[in-house]
């Protein structure tokens, strides 16, 4: 084998190394991608049910000041 034929089998077997090594970097970001995706819909879901929380509180400050008046009025 002539050094010509092998510099071009090393390069070839570190293109594949390389290859192998993109492919997984590629894998472990699509999976931390899907991952962000899930948190930005799980702060969505929870900032809606805060934003539901906080209409269901202000309901329950205006019955019971709402109520507080009755009893003073009665």
């Amino acid at each position: 084998m002539n050094t010509k034929t092998a510099n071009y089998l090393a390069t070839k077997d570190q293109l594949a190394i390389k290859t192998v090594e993109y492919n997984a970097k590629v894998k472990e970001l699509a999976a931390a991608n899907n991952t962000i995706k899930n948190l930005n819909a799980t702060l969505k879901y929870a900032e809606e049910k805060a934003g539901q929380a906080d209409k269901f509180v202000i309901e329950i400050i205006k019955n019971s000041f709402l109520l507080l008046i009755g009893f003073c009025i009665t």
